[in-house]
């Protein structure tokens, strides 16, 4: 029960609210596309918060300095890391590796999977158990008073200790944003198609091929490579999405793929509209993009 309630704990958020929080805290990019110089869970004091959260019910409010720029620079690396892994699946399925492939496209999902949940302004790290980070917590409600008076809600970031979070426990925390937040970029099929999807079923191909000793997708091609053209692509994404048939397509996890990173990119190209160290960090995805390694990631979205 400890994780489902912290998982109430996740506020609703707007996206054009966070997008415009985020303007005031742009990081200095050293150049586009590199990494960030240190993890989370290496910032300075975070472990005090750490200690300070285990003692105090539920959650903990402070302000860090520089933190918030911090969360953002992982969030977009994390994008980069998708983008590149997606590449790497289609590299598989162009040399007929159609098993394995399975396995890199999740993986991208779940790269991408923490680039939004950091571009809407929460993170994880591992600290002992894990922190929840939220850069954007719902303001303080300030009295009317206060307000004539000019007073402003504190921007303090929301703490929570969880349990450590398994893959299952990160898509459900998805799946708790997914439902509690405004994202008015994304296209509402695919934000309802991922909101039904049972929570196991995020994972379950991936955990299939590396957990389930005699399961292989496609058990011909574990000797000899096999070629479909037809598989991990959609070009009539749009029209067939629905929760029931996508979780029965034997490349699930390439459709799981491709809607991630869209959300990714898509949150990235609206911010990066008003920021321009993060329009860099946008088109660095584009170029990447067009290099000829995604055709079916593009044939699929566009």
């Amino acid at each position: 029960m400890a994780f489902e309630n912290n998982v109430k704990r996740i506020d609703q958020r707007e996206w054009k609210v966070v997008r415009d929080k985020w303007l005031s805290y742009i990081p200095d990019f050293d150049t586009p596309g590199a990494p960030p110089a240190h993890q989370i869970l290496e910032f300075v004091g975070l472990d005090a918060i750490f200690k300070k959260t285990q003692i105090t019910p539920g959650e903990f409010k402070q302000d860090v300095p520089f933190l918030r720029q911090e969360v953002l620079r992982e969030a977009i690396f994390f994008l980069h890391k998708a983008t590149h892994v997606c590449g790497a699946a289609n590299i598989h399925l162009d040399n007929g590796a159609l098993s394995w492939s399975i396995s890199s496209a999740y993986q991208s999902s779940f790269f991408a999977l923490k680039g939004i949940l950091g571009l809407l302004g929460l993170s994880f790290p591992r600290i002992n158990t894990a922190l929840m980070i939220d850069c954007f917590p719902e303001e303080e409600k300030l009295s009317n008073k206060q307000r004539k008076r000019g007073e402003k809600p504190k921007p303090e970031f929301k703490f929570v200790v969880f349990p450590k979070l398994s893959h299952t426990h990160m898509w459900q925390i998805f799946q708790r944003v997914l439902n509690s937040s405004t994202v008015e970029i994304w296209k509402e099929e695919m934000i309802l198609c991922l909101s039904k999807l049972h929570i196991d079923q995020f994972a379950q191909q991936r955990n299939s091929l590396h957990y389930v000793n005699n399961f292989w997708l496609f058990p011909g091609d574990l000797f000899n490579r096999m070629f479909d053209p037809a598989f991990g692509i959609d070009v009539d994404l749009f029209k067939n999405l629905d929760s029931d048939k996508l979780q029965k397509r034997s490349d699930f996890s390439f459709i799981l793929n491709y809607i991630m990173l869209k959300f990714g990119i898509d949150l990235l190209k609206d911010l990066s509209e008003n920021a321009t160290a993060v329009k860099a960090e946008y088109d660095l995805i584009q170029i990447t993009l067009t290099e000829g390694i995604h055709k079916r990631f593009l044939a699929s979205v566009s």
